[in-house]
């Protein structure tokens, strides 16, 4: 919408996704480590988790999704 977002603003967010994310992988990891999740199924979850967080990150430093283009989404 062209509307300036103070830095202070932007890193907030970025720093709950961060955290969010965070716990996320330590849950997938946790069920891999104790057995209850396979080694492809980890493998195919971390990919996927990162991944959203490698573009939500990417957004953030582009300016949002409508400053974005279809090659800033992978």
């Amino acid at each position: 919408t062209g509307k300036y977002v103070p830095a202070k603003t932007v890193r907030r967010a970025v720093d709950a996704v961060i955290a969010r994310e965070t716990v996320t992988l330590r849950q997938l990891s946790l069920g891999l480590q104790s057995g209850t999740m396979s080694l492809p199924d980890w493998q195919a979850r971390m990919g996927h988790e990162v991944k959203v967080l490698h573009v939500a990150m990417g957004l953030a430093a582009n300016g949002g999704v409508h400053a974005s283009s279809p090659a800033d989404l992978g």
